[in-house]
This record gives structure tokens, sequence and C-alpha cells, in this order.
């Protein structure tokens, strides 16, 4: 028969489960990317979170914490989600110090992520463990910015570069003797006077673009959502997404 401490250590134990199910970790460095499947570690784990022997609960932790750094994500959930249970409280902290390698102050505290949780809790190795989870999601918008202001300035180069080719080449004019004398070059394709001024464009990653601003998107309370240009080269126009930019200079030149 279970007695209402033991109902009451479960039911923190599966609201700590169920409280940070999307919670993952990240070391200075990592490659964002797809968390790998939870081993067969891990469903022991949580099948014996459900019950009540100590015994089989500790040794489903051991099996969790020994699981390798590929197996980080998952392995964070586990202990956090050990800290809320009483019986595999202080054996899920004390992995957690050797997984994290952070070491507590007196009375056993800290400052918080990144440093050591400010305390031994489960809310604070909750709130530790939430902490981790933004600096990933945080990294992985940059790096999908990084990305797309790359593929921008790839498909301008990509342009620049037709244009260069389909110049004919001193070889070429020669050849065209008498047909090409006389003739004038073309003039270069001016913008539409009525574009105004061109603007810059300042990307987050330290990028910039000169073009003409012709539209911005914002939405109800004003916050920009993109940007509509036209390149100065005649490259056409173009929308960019408002989370590229870190702002716009007027009258770039």
């Amino acid at each position: 028969m279970i007695h209402i401490p033991q109902w009451r250590a479960l039911l923190g134990a599966v609201i700590a489960c169920a409280a940070l199910a999307g919670a993952v970790d990240l070391r200075a460095g990592d490659a964002p990317g797809a968390p790998p499947p939870d081993p067969q570690a891990v469903v022991d784990f949580n099948q014996a979170m459900g019950g009540g022997d100590s015994t089989a609960k500790r040794e489903a932790l051991r099996a969790v914490a020994a699981l390798g750094k590929d197996f980080d994500d998952a392995v964070f959930k586990c202990l956090v989600a050990g800290t809320a249970d009483r019986q595999t409280h202080d054996e899920a902290v004390m992995a957690l110090r050797s997984r994290t390698g952070l070491s507590p102050g007196l009375l056993n505290a800290g400052p918080g992520y990144p440093g050591y949780p400010i305390s031994d809790s489960a809310a604070d190795w909750a709130t530790w463990l939430a902490a981790r989870t933004k600096e990933k999601a945080d990294k992985k918008q940059l790096a999908d910015q990084a990305a797309k202001i790359k593929d921008l300035e790839k498909k301008k180069d990509d342009k620049d570069k037709g244009k260069d080719g389909d110049k004919p080449d001193d070889q070429a004019t020669a050849k065209g003797g008498d047909a090409a004398e006389g003739k004038k070059a073309a003039p270069a394709e001016q913008a539409p006077s009525d574009l105004g001024k061109p603007s810059r464009i300042i990307f987050k990653n330290g990028g910039s673009l000169v073009c003409y601003v012709i539209f911005k998107r914002t939405d109800p309370e004003g916050v920009l959502q993109s940007v509509r240009i036209v390149h100065l080269d005649g490259g056409g126009e173009e929308t960019l997404a408002a989370d590229l930019i870190a702002r716009i200079e007027e009258s770039a030149r």
C-alpha cells in the first residue's frame, strides 16, 4: 500500500517530467541539431519513476547517468526529474554535479545558470535546465539567421557574376569589326527616380546591403515583420525577414 507521502513524491516526479519534456542541453560550441532518440535506459527510468520501488528508481537513475554525451538532452531531463522524487533526490543531485562539472558554493547554493543552481531543490534545477533550453533555442535562431544572410549574399554574388559573364571581352569586340563601330555603349540601368534615396540595411551577422526600401510591413503593435527592397544593380525586388536585420540606416548615399 502506497502512503500519502509516497504519492506526493510520485506526483512531484510526474510534474517535473512533464514540465521538462522539452528541456535540452547545449555546451558552448555545440552545433544545434535534432536530439537522438531516447535509449532504453530512459524508457526504463520513466517506468521505474512511476512505481514505488526505491531500489529500482536508483538503479534506473544510475543507468541513465552512465549514458554518453550524445544523450545529454534526455539524461538532463531524467536527472532533473529525479530531484523531484524524495527517494532519488540526493543521488540525482550528485549525478547532475558530475554531469555538468558544476560545484555549489556555501550552503549548496549558486548564482543560477550558467553557474550552479540557486539551490538543490527540484524547482531550482528545473529553472536551471530551462535556462539552458532557452540558450540552445537562441543559438539555433542565430545560426538560422546567419544561414539566411549567407544565402542572400550568395544569390547577390551569383547575380553579379552572371552580369560580368554577359559582357563581351576584348577579343569578342574585335571580332565584331565594323559592325560594332560607331555604336555607343548602353547606359547603366538606373533605378526609378520615385524610389527616393537608397538605404543601408545592417544585418545581425555584421553584413550590410545598400538598396531601396520600398515597403516595411509591421504587426498591429508596430513591430517590424519584413522589408521589401529593390536592389541598386537592377537585381529586382526581394523581401527580407525582420529577424535578419539589426537596423536600417536611411539615406546611405
